[in-house]
């Protein structure tokens, strides 16, 4: 990913999107949209996510943890209530506001304002590496592939990556149809982009393909028991490290 007011993906700025939001919301769960336009807690929607990650993830509080695409922490925030994370934890984001609140709502980790492909200054390897909800919110194709090499290149031996809430490219227009029959009053979910217009969906195959590719395994997960009928439309990878 570029610095937030570069990123440009088919006319809409993701970065600057988020980055607008975070200057202009205090509470961090409105400011990543974990708040509904009616003022209601998707508390049930990350409690599905928080137990994905730590099934599939598996962190524990003496790993290297990173989160990329962390924005306000609010992942973050919610393993280390179940104290899987320790002080081996780091966030990035490209948006400095999103950064900024991320700081004061997961104190024990430590937060950088970065791009995905930029990992490598970090100059850390880690031994659990997660990307939620953030893939589809790239530039373009070509810069997820290079940003996950960058990312493999972290990776501890024997590590994961969890590519999580990732839109499923054969599943794209039953998405689209499914978010413009939502009544009217939900306006946030029928905008195109709440719609899924100007994402980048993915085919299972393209992640398929990155085991010959790098040192690694790679399981496609399915989803179950998310509220509100996503977890149809989206599907994880779960990417595992040579020893």
């Amino acid at each position: 990913m570029k610095q937030a007011k570069d990123i440009n993906l088919d006319g809409f700025d993701w970065g600057q999107y988020y980055e607008e939001r975070s200057r202009r919301f205090t509470d961090p769960l409105v400011a990543s949209e974990y708040i509904t336009p009616e003022g209601k807690l998707e508390s049930a929607l990350i409690e599905a996510m928080t137990g994905f990650v730590i099934e599939h993830l598996a962190p524990v509080s003496t790993d290297r943890f990173l989160e990329i695409g962390c924005g306000c922490g609010v992942m973050l925030s919610s393993l280390a209530d179940r104290g899987v994370l320790g002080p081996e934890t780091s966030g990035i984001d490209v948006s400095p506001g999103m950064i900024e609140k991320a700081r004061l709502m997961v104190t024990l980790a430590t937060f950088e304002v970065m791009d995905a492909a930029s990992v490598g200054k970090l100059g850390k390897k880690f031994d659990k590496i997660l990307l939620w909800g953030v893939l589809h919110y790239l530039d373009r194709r070509d810069y997820v592939t290079a940003a996950l090499r960058e990312i493999t290149d972290v990776l501890r031996p024997g590590g994961k990556i969890l590519l999580g809430w990732v839109p499923d490219a054969d599943r794209k227009d039953d998405y689209v149809a499914w978010r413009k029959s939502l009544p009217a009053v939900d306006h946030s979910l029928r905008t195109p982009r709440k719609a899924g217009l100007e994402w980048l969906w993915f085919e299972k195959a393209f992640f398929r393909d990155l085991g010959n590719r790098y040192p690694a395994s790679v399981e496609i997960l399915e989803h179950r028991g998310f509220p509100g009928g996503l977890e149809h439309y989206f599907f994880s990878v779960l990417i595992r490290s040579e020893a």
